[in-house]
């Protein structure tokens, strides 16, 4: 619904005017405002949300043409202009093809043209709004990606995969990170130990990592940039830039004391998991500085490094970059590079993870066919990836497989390779048996959003309840329903909310923390861009 505003220095005009706009009955018009003068009218539109104006052309101190370009200066919602002019005034109304005017109204007033005009400015208008709210429904759920997205991303710069230097720049704008080429960084590995890391639901696993992530942003977030990922083998990756450095002007001899304050941000975190969450992280620390992005593949071998000479210790505090030269890590890189094997597998990609699976034996085949401890790395590889699809769909591998054996059989590369292709053809004949297991997965989705809508209701969330891949399940979801996920969770908060207006005893900001939004006036942003209306006006009507 729509508001109006009529201007005219005649108030039998303006009268007969809104008059007729009443008799029109429901074309989209829910409010008709009347000004005087342009002057009353810039008064009234500082306080009031207007749609289209309708000015006669010709008023005393200031024209009808002088008040449109007024409103279009400023920050107004004005979006549609009706002009009024008489006979005498057509020569002065053709000025108006300079203010992208093309809707007139000649007086007298015809009642049907005057319907006509209105009804095409609210089409447009509601065309308008359309367009505007699905925008935002494409924000809210991008923004709803960022962590995901920006793990991604990470995972391929530290593993050394090429992005394209144009290609890099739009997604560290897009995903709003605050690192560009060119920038001095260093490098975090944060390791959960002994009970954390034994953490049996995944889901439990994934809140705890993410609780660990919002205390190092905490603790580093006033003196550092920060952006993180977790890696292939478990440890949560965090590449930090400090927010002033020597080339914003301090002295290079202080770029010590840098590194320094860096050490006692480390150790405070690993004090603060101790003491917050209850339980023990390894944290290393890389002391050497590299650039963004080509050097972070060297800076992650080096962290690897370091922490498995530590070893298996509990709650470690490491510090790795003192050397002349970072320690050279040699192992099979196919095995670890983005996407993972299991992630293929989990989005059916059967092709892919065929293509994956070749390449791996490849690398085994040119370099590690004589290294029994390589073989041995890659079957524990592919056995982890086995039993991570297998249990996803609710199946032990062991009653899969049957007859092969889950021990290590592989002594060769061929032993291992004709393995790893017996398994794969029997875990992927019985996933394509299980079809009807989509749709059970899409109605729990559904439902756990239905009923936590004041909760977490991320897609991260939602997956970790179904136990699904967050991309796999909002790829399924759009493709079994029709609508993404996002959407269906805004369509939901945005009708629970209704409802609860509609009940007209509950106060906003108390729906507001209901539907899970932290502040009720971003609960009134949200709603009124959904509806058209804020929630006040909304149970105003529904009252």
């Amino acid at each position: 619904m729509f508001q109006l505003l009529i201007v005219d220095d005649h108030p039998a005009q303006v009268e007969g005017l809104a008059h007729t706009i009443k008799s029109f009955g429901a074309i989209g018009i829910e409010g008709i405002h009347k000004a005087y003068s342009g002057y009353e009218a810039l008064q009234l539109l500082s306080t009031k949300t207007i749609d289209i104006l309708i000015t006669d052309i010709r008023m005393p101190e200031m024209s009808g043409l002088q008040l449109i370009e007024t409103v279009r200066s400023s920050s107004s919602s004005v979006a549609q202009f009706i002009i009024l002019s008489g006979y005498a005034d057509f020569e002065y109304a053709k000025q108006a093809i300079e203010y992208r005017i093309t809707r007139y109204l000649m007086k007298p007033v015809d009642a049907e043209e005057l319907r006509q005009l209105l009804t095409g400015c609210i089409e447009e208008l509601r065309q308008e709004r359309s367009r505007k709210q699905q925008i935002h429904r494409f924000i809210y759920t991008l923004r709803e990606n960022y962590p995901l997205l920006r793990g991604t991303l990470l995972q391929e710069l530290i593993s050394g995969q090429a992005v394209p230097m144009e290609q890099l720049v739009s997604k560290l704008e897009r995903l709003e990170l605050a690192f560009s080429p060119g920038d001095d960084v260093t490098m975090m590995l944060v390791r959960l130990d002994n009970e954390m890391a034994d953490i049996g639901e995944r889901s439990e696993l994934s809140l705890m990592e993410y609780a660990i992530t919002n205390l190092t942003d905490d603790i580093f977030g006033e003196q550092c940039h920060l952006w993180s990922c977790k890696d292939s083998h478990g440890y949560l990756i965090y590449i930090i830039k400090a927010k002033c450095t020597p080339s914003d002007g301090i002295k290079a001899d202080e770029a010590a004391s840098v590194l320094y304050r860096l050490e006692r941000l480390a150790q405070q975190l690993k004090q603060s998991v101790s003491r917050y969450l209850k339980g023990d992280v390894s944290v290393l620390l890389i002391r050497k500085r590299a650039v963004f992005p080509n050097g972070l593949p060297s800076l992650y071998r080096m962290g690897i490094s370091a922490i498995r000479r530590a070893g298996e210790g509990r709650g470690l505090f490491i510090t790795a970059g003192d050397e002349e030269e970072p320690v050279s890590v040699c192992e099979l890189q196919s095995l670890y590079e983005p996407p993972l094997l299991n992630h293929l597998m989990e989005t059916g990609k059967w092709l892919l993870v065929e293509q994956r699976i070749g390449l791996i034996f490849q690398e085994l085949a040119g370099k590690w066919r004589h290294s029994p401890e390589t073989l041995n790395e890659a079957f524990h590889y592919f056995a982890g990836a086995f039993n991570y699809i297998s249990h996803r769909n609710g199946r032990q591998l062991s009653d899969l497989i049957g007859q092969v054996n889950l021990t290590n059989p592989c002594l060769t590369l061929h032993g291992l390779e004709g393995w790893v292709q017996k398994v794969l053809d029997i875990l992927r004949s019985d996933l394509s048996l299980h079809g009807e297991e989509r749709g059970y997965a899409i109605r729990r989705a559904a439902q756990y959003i239905e009923q936590h809508l004041d909760q977490d209701v991320s897609l991260q969330a939602i997956a970790d309840r179904v136990g699904l891949h967050p991309v796999y399940l909002s790829k399924l979801f759009k493709h079994e329903t029709g609508i993404g996920l996002g959407d269906y969770v805004m369509k939901c908060r945005m009708e629970k909310a209704a409802s609860l207006l509609r009940d007209n005893k509950l106060k906003v900001y108390h729906i507001a923390h209901m539907l899970g939004y932290q502040t009720s006036h971003y609960f009134i942003k949200v709603f009124k861009k959904y509806y058209g209306l804020t929630p006040q006006e909304y149970k105003a009507v529904h009252s």
